[in-house]
């Protein structure tokens, strides 16, 4: 499931320039099941689209979370949600509790 956050020292994607990385945080046990290393490139993938980033393996994210940074331009966590899956409470978009999957990037792969 998709848990998307905050980074403490990113804005918005104006602030791209400033190389600040995508890290993809999972837990350990979700990690070796997918096939993914600490530090690896890695794409999350949903139903209506993927995005890319690094993965960081860390046990205090909840086993069968991904988490994914916003703000991030080529990384935009727009891109995993339905514009048309809409939460009749808020009227926004769901963007949170979305299935996704996990996928290592080959090394040498072009994401």
């Amino acid at each position: 499931m998709l848990v998307p956050r905050r980074q403490g020292r990113h804005l918005n994607s104006q602030l791209d320039f400033l190389g600040e990385t995508v890290d993809v945080i999972v837990h350990p046990d979700d990690a070796a099941a997918a096939g993914v290393t600490n530090g690896q490139r890695v794409v999350v993938r949903s139903a209506r689209g993927e995005l890319a980033g690094i993965a960081k393996v860390d046990a205090a994210v909840r086993a069968g979370t991904v988490s994914v940074p916003h703000g991030h331009q080529h990384a935009n966590v727009n891109r995993l949600t339905d514009d048309q899956d809409i939460d009749a409470t808020t009227g926004m978009a769901h963007y949170s509790g979305l299935a996704v999957s996990l996928h290592p990037v080959p090394a040498g792969g072009a994401r």
